[in-house]
């Protein structure tokens, strides 16, 4: 199934990101509409839902003992708050 995109602006995007990455412009579009699926199924900020997710988080992290972890608090914020495309989880 073919999808034509009429915005030259999205067709530009996304030849630019397509050199920036080297990924074919398929795999661009296929990556976005799969990035942007994913945050839709995540609960909205300031929902009951995300609310619960957010402090059963910091719960589990306060649990921790404090010398179970030994990263700093930056690195363990980056990896546990973040992506990998730097966008907060949950």
């Amino acid at each position: 199934m073919g999808i034509e995109i009429n915005r030259a602006e999205t067709v530009r995007l996304a030849r630019e990101i397509s050199e920036a990455t080297g990924e074919t412009v398929d795999e661009v579009i296929h990556q976005l509409v799969v990035d942007r699926h994913a945050r839709l199924e995540r609960p909205l900020i300031g929902s009951k839902e995300y609310e619960a997710e957010k402090r059963a988080f910091f719960e589990e992290l306060d649990a921790r003992r404090k010398t179970d972890d030994p990263r700093p608090w930056k690195q363990v914020e980056d990896e546990e708050l973040y992506d990998a495309h730097g966008n907060p989880i949950g």
